[in-house]
């Protein structure tokens, strides 16, 4: 959608009982101008699995060879600006930061990032294979909750060009809970995906 609010159009949306998961496609619109972008329709499938969400994103890029390569966001998450503590591992030792403004980058050799409370409570964010990230902060009007308009931003990032027929296919967790709690639960995680896939990453297929 548009950073003004303006809605996405929603193409297709599904909801299964067996296995129980939310699917849907959008015609996405540019986040800066608000012109609807068809040459890149996106798919999302959400499902629980214990303590986390599920999801797996898809992006099919029909408009014309990209030359340059961009940092592209996998997925961009908004968070409510309670959550101002950015957290994550960095040779094997926590790392804390509270974004400013405008983008700063890192890495999360972990593939895994938390924008936690005071109380070091929060939601965790992995995607496997993923180490750069950009963050920031935005104060908007200053309020939290949800009649503010203050957030936390953060996306891992990763760096390809869009060329004509691509498709990108990438899986995100979620979990909330105790620092210690999403980090056990996201290292646990990426033992048994190492066992189940030889390749967890974004599969980015011409």
């Amino acid at each position: 959608g548009h950073w003004k609010g303006k809605k996405s159009r929603l193409l297709e949306f599904n909801r299964n009982e067996k296995p129980k998961t939310l699917s849907a496609r959008v015609e996405p619109l540019s986040w800066a101008s608000g012109i609807a972008c068809p040459e890149a329709v996106m798919g999302i499938k959400v499902a629980l699995e214990g303590a986390m969400a599920r999801i797996g994103f898809r992006m099919h890029y029909t408009g014309k060879n990209q030359s340059s390569v961009h940092d592209q966001e996998m997925p961009a998450v908004f968070v409510d600006a309670a959550l101002a503590n950015l957290v994550y591992a960095e040779n094997g030792k926590l790392k804390r930061r509270v974004p400013g403004w405008p983008n700063e980058r890192g890495r999360a050799p972990e593939n895994w990032l938390a924008y936690l409370d005071e109380k070091d409570w929060g939601i965790g964010i992995f995607t496997p294979g993923t180490e750069m990230f950009t963050c920031y902060r935005f104060k908007g009007n200053g309020g939290k909750g949800p009649g503010g308009s203050a957030c936390s931003y953060v996306a891992p990032l990763r760096r390809f060009s869009l060329q004509k027929g691509i498709k990108i296919d990438y899986e995100v967790f979620l979990t909330i809970g105790s620092i210690n709690e999403i980090r056990d639960r996201f290292t646990l995680l990426k033992k048994r995906l190492s066992t189940q896939s030889a390749n967890p990453e974004p599969k980015i297929q011409p």
